[in-house]
């Protein structure tokens, strides 16, 4: 059974309500014969709501499971922090703290990147999405490297922003590094993420959150932190984090600069309707039933290929 036939199975019986409602139903939304043209309209509008829901779903969630899953894993160095005694997670506070404000750049970015790009496509205009999104990608980067050197020069006295603890102080001024460290993959990550969004890979987007956090990075920084032979502390969560953040980053980012545009502003115009197979022209806008690219078997696999 396909969509419209899944369609109809729903809206056919909503038919029949709204013309029994509105022909003969109560005074209140009685019509007559008016009725059964307003029952109809309704129900068309109904049908066409509801053809898209299976990939909006799908979107969706995929979307969700991108964007909690990073979330999540956060939260969790949070409650590891907590074992670790009150001054460590004192200092894992303003550490959080301080890398959840400087993300706002990168994510500021992403959502800016994510709808010029989104726009673009929808336009057919898939060569300069691409540089949309490699201009957002550099924009990111730039961005990162100036939170990284505001993070390195002022980490001996940036704690006192939050606490007069000379322990937590200290602390604080020892794991700084790695924070800036990690801002260009948080910055690039950020982005990429968004532009794949953008893409429709969400899908592909939260596999990579969910391996990067889950399988690589939590794991690792966990075993370091409680690795008595060791002795990291704190630090080796932060190295966790590190390292689920350039994973992803460097995946993204791949993604991204090696994205099928084509293929990219094929399926945008397959979902609004619109013809869908062509070429970018000369000129960098869609030109319409000239050429055909990829099979359309597989979604993904076709806006990860061939480079255009």
């Amino acid at each position: 059974m396909n969509v419209p036939n899944y369609t109809l199975f729903f809206v056919a019986p909503l038919n029949l309500v709204f013309n029994w409602l509105f022909v003969w139903g109560p005074d209140a939304v009685r019509l007559g014969f008016i009725g059964g043209a307003l029952a109809t309209a309704l129900s068309y509008n109904l049908a066409h709501s509801f053809s898209k829901l299976g990939t909006v779903t799908s979107l969706g969630l995929a979307g969700t499971i991108m964007l909690s899953s990073e979330w999540w894993a956060w939260e969790a160095c949070a409650l590891a922090a907590s074992l670790l005694g009150p001054t460590t997670l004192a200092a894992q506070s303003v550490l959080l703290s301080t890398a959840s404000t400087f993300y706002q750049v990168p994510a500021s970015l992403g959502i800016a990147s994510a709808v010029r790009v989104g726009n673009l496509l929808g336009a057919g205009r898939g060569w300069e999405a691409k540089w949309a999104s490699r201009a957002c990608l550099f924009l990111s980067v730039t961005f990162a490297v100036l939170n990284s050197v505001i993070l390195l020069v002022f980490r001996k006295n940036w704690g006192y922003l939050f606490n007069n603890d000379a322990e937590v102080v200290h602390l604080v001024a020892e794991i700084m590094p790695y924070i800036a460290l990690f801002q260009i993959a948080d910055g690039v990550a950020a982005t990429a993420g968004s532009v794949l969004r953008s893409l429709g890979l969400h899908t592909t987007g939260a596999l990579i959150n969910l391996t990067s956090y889950y399988i690589i990075g939590l794991p690792f920084g966990i075993w370091l932190t409680f690795q008595p032979n060791l002795h990291l502390g704190l630090i080796g969560l932060w190295i966790g984090l590190s390292v689920a953040l350039a994973y992803a980053s460097i995946l993204e980012f791949v993604l991204v600069w090696r994205a099928n545009w084509v293929r990219a502003v094929e399926r945008v115009r397959e979902r609004l309707g619109l013809p869908a197979h062509g070429q970018i022209g000369e000129d960098g806008k869609w030109d319409a039933n000239e050429q055909v690219v990829g099979d359309g078997e597989n979604e993904e696999d076709d806006l990860l290929g061939t480079r255009v």
